[in-house]
């Protein structure tokens, strides 16, 4: 039988207590044999370093939980440089930024989470982040106290695919829970079925979050076994995405070629399936021969998909929606989203809702997603994909929202701002593709194009 680690488990709280032991032996017998037990304060840190003293395969981590963020005083950090003198202490966490619950506030959980953050660095312990509700909080913290510099994990993995890419290419790990098993875990799901298995590991959260079927149950270390099962028939269905081209996501279904090999478009011409003058403007310069049909249809609003489920749907309904008219044609469909948190910005219904827009943008870091989507009915074509760019918009004064929203230009831009434009001004700093933030992903697209039926990049192709 191969063998497992729980990488996260909460030992002291499995009742009743005094059962470790116990708990251990089913481990073993269901082939989990380490297992590592979270400190989430002072108490809970010097528990968890006794108990891996004590039991062999039982390591141990020390840190303080943002709930406890307030209990912290000047003697908290001593201990836990005390306590991480054992051998057997392996990580720093779990710590991080929780605005759900709010048992500490906010700005005391920030402040905490950074001091902890530079006291791993000075034990060299990696990092094992909690974050509900507060990614993009999360996410500005590990980056203004250079936290990214050091290994990490990110526990119970609540983010999207494009999020868990970014931090495998960091080399981070993103850690995958029981709740992996439930039916309305598409989200979590697809990471666990498409992130590079080099940056993906599975932990029980116990005695929390127990995975199918045993839901209803106290969960322990010996079930982290039926998420990996979980995690396994996912990579294991046929037709996974696995990483896909320039590390994105692919979606949709249907092949890209067909039986005599690459598919050649007549004229290297196809439909752009968008009223948007921005991703007419990015296209045309490229000096491609495309026309332009606008779909008649209904963007998909707030639902149980994420962001990018939402942007690549919208994409594919687009193009299909074209492509149903124009079957003899290559139609490519797009849909932006600009995304701070789990909020959803579109174009603001007028200057108050822009005012608005800009407000809570300001200062911190947001996603802008696009899918896209290129059909081909008679050909057999349906691809699908997405891109996320990260953007930081600069703290803004009343005064300087109040200016930019009277140009007028943020009342038709998602997110209220254009970056091609004024809203240039705004922006601090970009991570990713500058024209997805435009509108259209230009090197994913062009590339996928020319893959398609030698529409491309007119210079790369020696024409």
């Amino acid at each position: 039988m191969p063998t497992l680690i729980d990488s996260h488990c909460h030992l002291d709280l499995i009742k009743p207590p005094g059962q470790v032991a116990a708990v251990l032996e089913r481990a073993a017998a269901a082939g989990v044999d380490r297992v590592v037990t979270i400190g989430i304060d002072q108490k809970t840190s010097g528990w968890a370093v006794a108990c891996a003293e004590k039991f062999d395969g039982v390591f141990a981590t020390i840190g303080v939980h943002p709930h406890d963020s307030k209990t912290i005083d000047p003697g908290t950090y001593d201990a836990l440089r005390r306590l991480a003198g054992s051998p057997r202490v392996k990580a720093f966490g779990e710590i991080g930024l929780d605005f759900y619950r709010m048992h500490s506030p906010k700005g005391v959980q920030i402040q905490r989470f950074h001091e902890q953050i530079e006291l791993s660095r000075e034990l060299n312990l990696p990092l094992i982040i909690h974050s509900r509700q507060a990614m993009d909080e999360t996410i500005q913290a590990l980056e203004d106290t250079g936290g990214f510099n050091r290994p990490g994990v990110f526990h119970c993995f609540p983010g999207d695919l494009a999020l868990a890419r970014q931090l495998a290419e960091r080399g981070w790990l993103v850690s995958i829970p029981g709740t992996v098993t439930y039916k309305k875990a598409g989200r979590q799901q697809r990471v666990a079925r498409e992130l590079d298995l080099n940056h993906l590991i599975v932990e029980t959260d116990a005695p929390f979050l127990t995975p199918e079927p045993l839901r209803g149950r106290q969960n322990e270390p010996a079930y982290v076994s039926l998420t990996a099962d979980k995690v396994a028939e996912l990579r294991s269905r046929p037709g996974r995405g696995g990483r896909g081209d320039h590390g994105q996501r692919r979606a949709g279904a249907g092949p890209a070629r067909n039986r005599g090999g690459v598919v050649r478009m007549a004229g290297g011409s196809f439909i752009l399936a968008s009223a948007s003058q921005r991703r007419q403007e990015l296209l045309g310069r490229m000096g491609l021969a495309f026309e332009i049909v606008v779909p008649r249809i209904d963007e998909k609003g707030d639902g149980p998909e994420s962001p990018v489920e939402r942007a690549v749907i919208n994409a594919r309904r687009k193009a299909a929606a074209v492509a149903r008219r124009r079957p003899d044609r290559l139609v490519l469909g797009a849909d932006t989203l600009v995304v701070l948190g789990e909020l959803v910005l579109g174009k603001p219904a007028g200057e108050d809702e822009a005012r608005w827009m800009l407000s809570v943008l300001s200062g911190r870091v947001h996603r802008v997603i696009t899918g896209f989507a290129l059909i081909h009915r008679e050909k057999l074509i349906d691809y699908a994909d997405f891109v996320s760019t990260q953007v930081k918009i600069k703290s803004l004064t009343e005064e300087e929202i109040a200016a930019y929203v009277a140009t007028g230009e943020p009342l038709d831009k998602a997110g209220a701002y254009a970056i091609q434009g004024v809203g240039a001004g705004i922006v601090e700093w970009i991570r990713g593709s500058y024209t997805n933030v435009v509108g259209l992903p230009l090197a994913q697209v062009l590339d996928r194009l020319d893959r398609l039926g030698g529409v491309g990049l007119p210079l790369n192709r020696g024409d």
